[in-house]
């Protein structure tokens, strides 16, 4: 039997810092789903005085380089924080929060060991669904038999609100400086986080002839940055200036179904550097392209309203 893609489901499982698995959820994916990791070659020549035919280098294979992994994903209208923007916007103690992903397909699965997010794209559009290009790296992918763990907190089960399954954005809400924005063309928002994994190569796992994979890493840095196309009108035309390295940018996204007047995702920017320019397209708009430019404690990305 193949192994088709298209057949293929995603469990993101929560652990413990032992390793321990606390809570399994289901993601719903895309088909653009991907999973990678390759492997150091260590040549050595042969050819010696001696052996003057000996051509051929001899190589070792005893160290893996980090795995990568990317999948695309709906926002769900539930409740609670959909897990992977939970996991790609928290961080403790300088320090991004692991989980394993477990691939499954027609007749094997694959886990992917400690997994971080580094890259997540908000796909957002007028009257369209939210969905999120996620990327990231991890530790191991490997073959895995058994089944798949469910967790001291058990599988979870997200709960839905009143309106469609998915969070889908009907009215969009944008102030630069305060200043509300018009005509709205589109919006891109990303969220990276700079992952640096630590060298993982030791004499023990070296003489022990064991494959060394990478097993820590730490959080470098992150940036929240973005882009909002705007429309020129003969009302908006002169408003707003073309660079600032000080203005908040607040971006909210409503389902207008939903009864309560909490966006479904807000963007809260406290501190921004922002350029604006002009895009001459069969509409000639303008689009201003900012960045966090300040720490803060507080979430700059809210699902409704936590």
């Amino acid at each position: 039997m193949y192994n088709f893609k298209k057949n293929a489901k995603l469990y993101i499982v929560e652990v413990a810092a032992n390793g321990t698995a606390l809570k399994q959820h289901s993601i719903e994916i895309y088909n653009d789903i991907t999973a990678s990791q390759t492997f150091d070659e260590q040549g050595y020549k042969r050819k010696t005085l001696h052996n003057l035919t000996d051509m051929h280098d001899y190589a070792v294979v005893n160290k893996a380089n980090v795995a990568n992994f990317s999948f695309t994903t709906p926002l769900l209208n539930i409740t609670t924080v959909p897990i992977v923007l939970s996991l790609a916007r928290e961080y403790s103690s300088g320090n991004l929060t692991s989980f394993d992903i477990y691939i499954q397909s027609d007749n094997i699965t694959y886990k992917i060991t400690e997994c971080v997010i580094e890259a997540i794209n908000f796909n957002i559009a007028m009257s369209s669904i939210i969905t999120l290009s996620v990327s990231g790296t991890a530790s191991k992918i490997a073959k895995f038999s058994g089944t798949i763990p469910a967790g001291t907190g058990g599988v979870f089960t997200p709960t839905p609100v009143t309106g469609p399954k998915y969070a889908y954005i009907d009215k969009i809400s944008a102030t630069i400086d305060s200043a509300a924005l018009d005509s709205i063309a589109s919006i891109n928002m990303d969220l990276k986080n700079d992952v640096s994994w630590n060298g993982y190569t030791t004499i023990n796992q070296a003489v022990a002839g064991t494959m060394m994979y990478p097993d820590s890493y730490v959080l470098q840095g992150r940036t929240l940055s973005g882009s909002i196309t705007q429309f020129l009108t003969s009302a908006n035309v002169d408003s707003s200036v073309d660079t600032s390295t000080s203005s908040p940018v607040i971006i909210k996204l409503y389902n207008t179904v939903d009864p309560t007047t909490t966006p479904t995702l807000e963007f809260n920017l406290p501190s921004t550097v922002f350029t604006r320019r002009l895009n001459f397209e069969e509409l000639i708009n303008r689009v201003y392209d900012f960045r966090l430019n300040s720490n803060t404690t507080t979430s700059t990305i809210k699902y409704k309203g936590a």
